[in-house]
């Protein structure tokens, strides 16, 4: 129960920091740079964060279906399929957040500034 506690809380938070573009990120380098490569670099950034949460989602989606085929139960008469499922809702929805700041990246990157 512990670790299916563990693995829920820890896949809603990284829901929750995915929402407002707040995960863990290193930009000791990217500080620096000028505000275009900046614009650049956040839409290269969100494109493979949204691919590989896309990859991810779908083997986990693979992972659950497996594990509901096996009927497995995991405590409590809860199938094992039921406690995992967070997996591929979570990246799932990560996926489709990183889609639309990937997007958002693209409109700032074009965007003209009226003089």
């Amino acid at each position: 129960l512990i670790r299916v506690l563990v693995l829920w809380i820890g896949l809603i938070g990284a829901m929750v920091a995915s929402r407002n573009n707040h995960h863990i990120s290193i930009d000791v380098i990217s500080r620096y740079l000028p505000e275009q490569i900046k614009k650049q670099t956040a839409l290269i950034t969100a494109i493979f964060t949204s691919l590989v949460c896309a990859v991810m989602a779908y083997f986990s989606f693979r992972f659950v279906m497996m594990e509901k085929a096996d009927g497995l139960v995991a405590f409590a008469a809860t199938p094992t399929w039921v406690c995992e499922s967070i997996i591929p809702i979570s990246f799932a929805i990560i996926t489709l957040r990183y889609l639309l700041l990937s997007f958002t990246c693209l409109v700032k990157l074009f965007k003209r500034i009226p003089q």
